[in-house]
C-alpha cells in the first residue's frame, strides 16, 4: 500500500564531509483541544464586518468628502490651504 504524498513527511538531505545525512522534519500540528460552539464563533466574528465610510458636506465648496481629510476640489484641510485647487 503506497502513502500518500499530501501527508509524507519532508525530507532535506544535507552534505557533511561527503556524506549525505537524510533529516526527517515533522512538525506538530495544532489541534484544538475541544469545538467551538456556533455562538462563540459568532462573538469572534462580531468584529470582522466592513464599516462604510463616512462622508460630509464640506462648509465652503459644498463637496462630500470624508472626515479628517483634505478637499480635493479647493485643495483645503483645517482652514489652511493645503493643495493647489482643482478647477
Amino acid at each position: 500500500m503506497q502513502a500518500n504524498p499530501l501527508h509524507a513527511p519532508q525530507i532535506s538531505g544535507l552534505s557533511y564531509a561527503g556524506h549525505l545525512i537524510i533529516v526527517i522534519l515533522e512538525a506538530p500540528m495544532a489541534v484544538p483541544k475541544s469545538k467551538i460552539s456556533n455562538s462563540r464563533r459568532g462573538m469572534r466574528r462580531a468584529h470582522d464586518r466592513l464599516t462604510a465610510t463616512n462622508y460630509v458636506e464640506d462648509k465652503d465648496s459644498g463637496e462630500l468628502r470624508r472626515q479628517h481629510h483634505i478637499d480635493l476640489k479647493s485643495g483645503m484641510y483645517r482652514g489652511r490651504q493645503v493643495l493647489a485647487p482643482k478647477d
